[in-house]
């Protein structure tokens, strides 16, 4: 009976562990298949924050993006190598903001596939290289930009990161290079502290909740390390999470009563109320400011693109949640509030960022830009420095 009793129970961790073995091979191919890597603390662009939502990773690499360089310094910052928070004598530094356009993040579907760019080929990296070149002697100064942009940040981010740490590398002057993330919102009840549906809000909203969803989807996360299976499982849960959350989407153009008005009192809600408090800091801590209305396919005219953008372009305009010509009122909205609340404030349009048709494509998508597009977006925020030079660094 006990020969028995030992045989059976052999016979049964035997099949367990065969079991787990199916099931970890199975995954394993349904991960390489799905283009599903194991996470680790090095495949995940960015981490959690307890008062921007989320900050980057600075382990982040990956083979299918970065071809497992990290493009993230140790503090978090999408350059080569950190600087101290002390400002040499010689050295006029800039900061450069923004979401994923600035960052320089790539593309995917519907978009034909990009990596994200590399270092040497974003814009903060081309601005200082061409700053230093230009300027720099000019000025007796070296020139150093500090890319803080994070992919998805709205304006008011930008107010929260500076509170927080960007004070203290003390900058001569911020570049903000935004407008597809906030700018284009038109709902007087859209509120970007409440409304905003990315990263830790997500999470403290769950947790609070006691949400069983959450806590699988934590449970199949802190385990996804060691296994594939539990990889596959916690993207399942994931989506099932995500999915199971309740956010009103606020984001939809609202036309009536007033276009305008509601324009005007969104953008007072949002960037305007931003802004107003970053420009307050700017008089703190003795730093000028530059705001870069960014690029979008959908502003530039078709018959200056070449093959690859002109597919990028009615790709977009296929894809537009809104109307393309309530859009372009929109545009037109942001230079009208523009020169009524910040008269002074310096403000470079590049939203229509191609003057000429070009051998090589400006977009790899609806707003994210190629190294070449980077380049020129540079070009012109260099010009506009030296053109003003005696406003923005005299």
């Amino acid at each position: 009976m006990k020969k028995i009793f030992k045989k059976n129970f052999l016979f049964l961790i035997v099949l367990f562990f065969l079991l787990i073995l199916s099931l970890e091979i199975i995954s394993f191919i349904c991960c390489k298949f799905l283009g599903i890597e194991k996470k680790n603390k090095n495949t995940q662009r960015h981490l959690y924050h307890p008062y921007r939502g989320h900050q980057l990773n600075p382990d982040y690499k990956r083979k299918d993006d970065t071809n497992n360089e990290k493009i993230h310094t140790s503090k978090g910052f999408r350059q080569f190598e950190d600087i101290p928070y002390e400002k040499p004598i010689d050295e006029y530094r800039i900061i450069f903001m923004g979401g994923s356009a600035a960052y320089g993040i790539g593309s995917g579907s519907p978009y034909p596939f990009h990596t994200s760019l590399k270092n040497n080929e974003t814009i903060s990296f081309y601005i200082e290289q061409l700053l230093n070149k230009d300027l720099a002697p000019v000025i007796n100064k070296k020139i150093k930009v500090l890319n803080a942009a994070v992919t998805a940040y709205q304006t008011f981010q930008h107010l929260i990161y500076i509170n927080e740490i960007l004070y203290k590398y003390s900058p001569d002057l911020v570049i903000f290079f935004d407008g597809n993330n906030d700018f284009y919102f038109c709902n007087p009840e859209f509120n970007h502290f409440l409304d905003y549906q990315y990263s830790s809000i997500k999470l403290i909203s769950s947790f609070n909740n006691k949400d069983l969803t959450f806590s699988f989807y934590s449970l199949t996360n802190s385990l996804s390390k060691y296994s594939f299976f539990f990889t596959l499982l916690s993207k399942i849960s994931q989506k099932i999470w995500e999915q199971s959350q309740q956010f009103i989407d606020k984001t939809q153009i609202i036309k009536e009563p007033d276009f305008y008005s509601n324009y005007e009192k969104t953008a007072i809600n949002t960037y305007i109320k931003a802004y107003k408090q970053i420009e307050t800091l700017a008089n703190i801590y003795k730093f000028k400011m530059i705001v870069c209305l960014q690029p979008q396919i959908i502003f530039e005219d078709p018959k200056q693109l070449n093959e690859y953008d002109l597919n990028n372009y009615q790709i977009t305009i296929k894809n537009l949640k809104n109307d393309l010509n309530d859009l372009f009122q929109i545009r037109s909205f942001i230079f009208k509030v523009f020169d009524k609340y910040f008269p002074s404030l310096p403000f470079l349009d590049l939203s229509k960022l191609i003057d000429s048709k070009y051998k090589e494509n400006i977009y790899l998508d609806y707003c994210h830009l190629s190294p070449f597009g980077a380049k020129k977006s540079a070009e012109k925020i260099c010009n506009y420095i030296i053109l003003n030079k005696k406003n923005l660094i005299d």
